[in-house]
């Protein structure tokens, strides 16, 4: 079993992880604290749990008979419910019908995606609505050298097929203009604002120059 790096939560964010254990059956957990706890790159505060089904109103008691009554419900639709627990944890249930690359990892309380899949899935992100934390991820990812850019495309373009535009996600990596800045906490190694854009860019340029877009 891979190493699931748990220090990167903090006590309250360990807690919602186990509960979380309560809807192993309905889906799996992704995103950002899911590459977190297998890269140990950054604290990630918020939890992406990917479930099979649409989410329902059998969701939301289920939420309130796990996390407590006092659950703010923040956004219910067919395709994502998101909450906000008595502490404050922002959970997104999403409903999510790609087909998964690799195995999931199992780890108790819950299964999680696999550092293949999070990653094609940052890679379609970017194109569409992605915040700086993703970016923060595929730097990591490309600076770590798990990836290459050729590795996330040719991963996106077989989870996404026609939906993923690499032309596209290509652009948007090294566009930051509308993006809103967050802090991030750094745990092994910390870089600046200005070297995330510029590694990023630097990768673009290669691969543009290597490919002859």
């Amino acid at each position: 079993m891979s190493k699931i790096y748990l220090e990167i939560l903090d006590k309250p964010r360990k807690s919602t992880l186990n509960k979380l254990g309560k809807f192993s059956s309905l889906g799996y957990l992704a995103g950002g604290t899911a590459l977190a706890l297998q890269i140990s790159h950054r604290v990630s505060l918020d939890f992406d749990f990917f479930i099979r089904k649409p989410a329902s109103r059998t969701l939301v008691k289920k939420c309130r008979e796990v996390f407590g009554e006092e659950i703010q419900l923040v956004r219910e639709t067919a395709d994502q419910l998101t909450i906000l627990t008595p502490s404050n944890i922002k959970i997104d249930f999403v409903y999510y019908w790609y087909p998964l690359i690799n195995s999931l990892i199992k780890s108790p309380p819950v299964n999680l995606a696999s550092v293949v899949d999070i990653a094609a899935d940052k890679a379609e992100t970017i194109g569409r609505r992605a915040t700086w934390r993703d970016y923060v991820d595929i730097f990591f990812l490309l600076k770590w050298k798990l990836f290459t850019l050729n590795n996330l495309i040719s991963n996106a373009l077989r989870k996404f097929k026609g939906e993923f535009n690499e032309l596209l996600f290509l652009e948007q990596l090294v566009y930051f203009e509308d993006l809103e800045m967050t802090n991030i906490t750094f745990l092994k190694e910390e870089y600046s604002e200005a070297e995330v854009k510029q590694y990023l860019g630097k990768k673009v340029k290669q691969l543009l120059k290597e490919q002859k877009f």
